[in-house]
């Protein structure tokens, strides 16, 4: 993966260790009964298609984007955020099979899910990461200056196909209620 290449993963591994795991119990309709999710597939399978399609018709419809490739799958790593990763810590994530890291998507998985969210990303690289290869700062305002029209393209043309799916059965519509898990504990 190189930068300006767009992702559309299909699973995750959550390290954010900061955000809270799970939402205040007042916002669920049976408060004293969350939900538990299962995040298998961690992606919707359907935005997924959606995104993989729009995505590939965009950057083959002009030779401006024959340097821009599409990864259909990948892992992403969600790190703790506040700075960038460590060569090291790179190097074992990808040891770990994780092929993108990120600050924030990995919670986003989590709290859709919990919500009965379905969920699906697309990613564009925006650096090779730290110990992959050099990069400076310089080069990620002109990259956002190209990709950020491209990425608003895909995203609106995805918009109508995803509306059509309304009344379709989903992967985040099963949400499970295990009352020894997730009820109140006594008081």
């Amino acid at each position: 993966m190189q930068p300006y290449d767009y992702v559309v993963p299909h699973d995750f591994i959550d390290m954010n260790v900061d955000r809270p795991l799970s939402f205040p119990r007042e916002i669920y309709r049976d408060p004293e009964n969350i939900p538990l999710p299962r995040v298998l597939p961690a992606m919707d399978p359907d935005l997924r298609a959606i995104l993989i399609e729009e995505t590939r018709k965009r950057i083959r419809a002009s030779d401006e984007y024959d340097d821009i490739d599409l990864h259909e799958a990948g892992v992403i790593v969600q790190a703790r955020g506040g700075r960038f990763e460590t060569a090291a810590e790179i190097r074992m994530f990808a040891q770990w099979g994780g092929h993108v890291v990120t600050m924030n998507v990995g919670t986003e998985i989590a709290y859709a899910r919990m919500l009965g969210m379905n969920y699906a990303c697309l990613i564009n690289i925006s650096n090779p990461a730290e110990g992959v290869a050099p990069w400076d700062f310089a080069e990620m305002p002109p990259l956002y200056r190209r990709i950020n029209p491209l990425s608003v393209d895909i995203v609106l043309a995805a918009l109508p196909r995803i509306a059509a799916l309304a009344g379709k059965e989903r992967a985040g519509d099963s949400l499970i209620f295990h009352p020894e898990m997730t009820s109140k504990p006594a008081e």
